[in-house]
């Protein structure tokens, strides 16, 4: 048999971009969008890489940019990830404020084991606003998940998808009307408000 040497002199190369070249292109993106071909996919990529300043880096960029390649990504990572990446993704859709996010938004919403993911997908909620994600906050705010966030935390949720909402306190209104749960709630939070002027 023929010992085979290795020239350590000389890096070995791969078929995978340095870290320095990922965060190049990772930055090239953000200035640019998703300009060149296989940026998509590139960023989808990243937002898996075992490096972390790698990974942070990209779902950075993807809070500016998305498409439905890496919309595919975050949602996965909401679903299957370790808690950070989880948050991180919820980061993502409350910037982007995607419709496309509210199924996934609800599971986190209507779970137990995880309550910085509940906090972070009535957030994202709210900044998404209009009539669906409306219906999913009076279904949540009615719900006895709601008792893991703090009152202060529901009322803010609630004015800011109110505000994004077209004819929001109308709608509002018919929603409170028709449930007894949700009566309850805005009793509660009415009576908070008078305890409290920041409210």
């Amino acid at each position: 048999t023929v010992e085979r040497k290795i020239d350590m002199s000389k890096p070995t190369k791969t078929n995978v971009p340095e870290k320095n070249e990922k965060l190049d292109r990772l930055n090239q993106i953000y200035s640019h969008a998703l300009s060149a071909k296989g940026d998509s996919a590139f960023l989808h990529d990243c937002l898996y890489d075992k490096d972390y300043l790698v990974r942070s880096k990209a779902f950075y960029v993807a809070e500016k940019y998305c498409d439905e390649v890496i919309w595919q990504g975050i949602y996965d990572i909401l679903r299957n990830d370790a808690r950070e990446w989880q948050l991180r993704a919820l980061s993502v859709i409350c910037r982007q404020r995607s419709l496309s996010a509210l199924p996934y938004l609800k599971e986190c919403l209507f779970q137990r084991e995880k309550p910085l993911l509940i906090r972070g997908a009535f957030l994202a909620l709210a900044e998404i606003g209009g009539e669906a994600s409306l219906a999913l906050a009076a279904e949540f705010l009615a719900s006895p998940f709601s008792g893991y966030l703090k009152t202060e935390l529901l009322a803010h949720g609630l004015a800011v998808v109110l505000s994004r909402t077209e004819n929001g306190a109308e709608q509002w209104a018919r929603l409170i009307a028709a449930d007894e749960a949700l009566q309850r709630f805005s009793l509660q939070l009415q009576t908070k408000a008078d305890e409290n002027d920041l409210l």
